[in-house]
This record gives structure tokens, sequence and C-alpha cells, in this order.
């Protein structure tokens, strides 16, 4: 079965050939040169001697020259890999830290716009160095049917930009659902699985990469609140990219904690509702106990209103 563009690809044969295929070619180099050497030995020593004893020689050696440098080719490779391996899970320690301190400090804040504001900028400047790839963008984008600033959007759902971080280059604002890409973004942002598009030019994703755009590829991570949708998490890079196992798991950790953080703040927004109501009614002249309050101050002072 053909593996789909839009599919996170398994991180399974990545690397088969430092792991098995240089340990056995050298494994079966150093068995074949002894015995061309065998061979060598039986021919030199046979009662007709053979005149090519010297190439079974020769081959013999070599193979065992070429098994022996493989195998400490394939060793340095290996450990250079591993220690490759191991700053990259520093660094991706130090950031999720990072992200677990963005969603700690907003549950001990108000959650008020302002707190808000430095969740998402602590949120896409953290998840931003998680990916192993250079030059990545990440960009949060929240559901929304409000028709508020963007008119266009026809009080219809859509997705808006809330904050993005790494790379200077500017991404999109919104999708909207009248748009294929901006349907088929939403759609991803409803779904329950990753989106990766490895290469723009070849992928049976619905996208629209704007004139002088550097993004290359992406992978987008929905955002929920248990069954409920909350938006969209991208990461997208300066070059072509194979997305794999290990990448979508550092993505979905990311989606994870943004949308706990999310969630929070729409717990919080859902907690002062009522508050804030109640503050534009007495504004507007309508609260109760302000009208009460009036109604006692023109009939109590001297009984006038009971004669």
């Amino acid at each position: 079965m053909t593996t789909k563009s839009t599919e996170v690809n398994s991180a399974a044969g990545q690397g088969w050939w430092q792991l098995w295929g240089a340990a056995a070619a050298a494994g079966l180099l150093l068995i074949v040169g002894p015995f061309l050497i065998a061979a060598g030995q039986n021919a030199a020593s046979a009662k007709t001697p053979d005149t090519s004893v010297g190439y079974w020689w020769c081959g013999g050696i070599v193979l065992i020259l070429l098994g022996v440098s493989l195998t400490a080719v394939n060793q340095v490779s290996t450990h250079r890999r591993e220690s490759s391996r191991a700053l990259g899970l520093t660094a991706y320690n130090d950031s999720l830290s990072d992200l677990h301190k963005a969603v700690e400090d907003l549950l001990r804040s108000s959650r008020d716009p302002f707190h808000r504001s430095i969740f998402f900028t602590a949120v896409v400047r953290s998840a931003s160095s998680l990916m192993p790839q250079d030059g990545i963008r990440v960009c949060v984008y929240e559901l929304d049917s409000s028709e508020g600033e963007s008119a266009s959007a026809g009080g219809e759902t859509y997705l808006r930009l809330v904050d993005s971080g790494g790379r200077s280059d500017q991404p999109r604002k919104e999708f909207l659902p009248s748009t294929p890409h901006g349907a088929a973004a939403i759609e991803a942002a409803q779904g329950r699985t990753p989106v990766c598009v490895h290469d723009w030019e070849a992928t049976d994703h619905r996208v629209q990469r704007e004139p002088g755009s550097v993004w290359q590829a992406f992978i987008a991570v929905p955002l929920h609140s248990g069954t409920e949708p909350l938006g969209l998490l991208t990461f997208d890079t300066r070059a072509k990219t194979t997305f794999t196992e290990e990448h979508a798991a550092i993505a979905q950790t990311a989606a994870f904690l943004v949308a706990l953080g999310m969630t929070e703040l729409a717990d919080g927004a859902t907690v002062t509702a009522d508050e804030v109501r109640g503050v534009q009614s007495l504004l507007a002249g309508e609260h109760p106990i302000l009208e009460t309050s009036e109604a006692s101050s023109t009939v109590v002072p001297g009984g006038e209103g009971n004669g």
C-alpha cells in the first residue's frame, strides 16, 4: 500500500543501512575474505599449482581489509549519530520544560487577555525549538465563528492566527471555508490525526502557497479539548521534509500542552462572563440593586412618599 503524501512516514526504515546494512556487509566481507585466502592456500599446495593463486590471496586480503574498514566507519558513524541524538534529546527536554512552564504560569494567572498574550508568546518561542529541522516556524490557529474583524468569514467557522514564532516571514492570518485550502485547513483542525505535507509540489492535500513564500513542507496537528476542536498547531520548514512518527509525536506533545492552555483560557472566560455581564448591566442602568437603592432613596426621607 502506497503511503499518502499527507500521512506520517514510519520511522522504522530510517537509517536502516547504518543499523543493519553496513554491519551485514562488513560481516560478509570478513567471512568471504578468509575463504578466498584458504582457497588460495589449497591451490598453492595442489599437485598442479594454480597460477592464479596470487589473485585468491590478494582478493581475500582486500575483502578482509574492506570489512574491517567498513566496521570502523560504521562504529564511528553510529557514535556520532547517537551523540547527535543525545544532544537533540537534551534540547527537546529543555524546550519541553519551557512549554510546561508556560502552561503552569497560565494556570497560576488570572487568565485575562494580558496573560493570554504572554502564554501564546511563550508557547511559540519554545515550540519552535522542539523540531530538529532548521528554519522551523510554528503557528497557532484558533477556530472562531464570530464575524469580528473578519467580515469575509460571513459568520462561518474559520481559523484565525493567534501567534507565530521561529522564522521571521509572516504566516497566513486566517483560513476561510470559502477557499479550497481554507476548507482543508478547517477540516484538519476538526479532525483527530496530524496532516503532513512533505513537499508542497507533490501532495494530494489542498494547499495554496503565496508567491515569495519560504515554506516547503509542514505538519499540522489539531488542537482539541476532549471532543471539542479548538484549532490547529502547524510546524513548517524551509526545506522539503519527510516527517516521521517521531516528528509527529513531538508535534502532538506540543499540541496537547497548547490545547490545555487554550482550554484553561476558555474556562477562565466562562467564569468571568457573568461578572462582565453584571458590570455591563450596571453601566447601562439596568442593575436591579441600583434601581432598588434609587427607589428607596426617593421614598424614605421624610416619609412623604406614604402621605
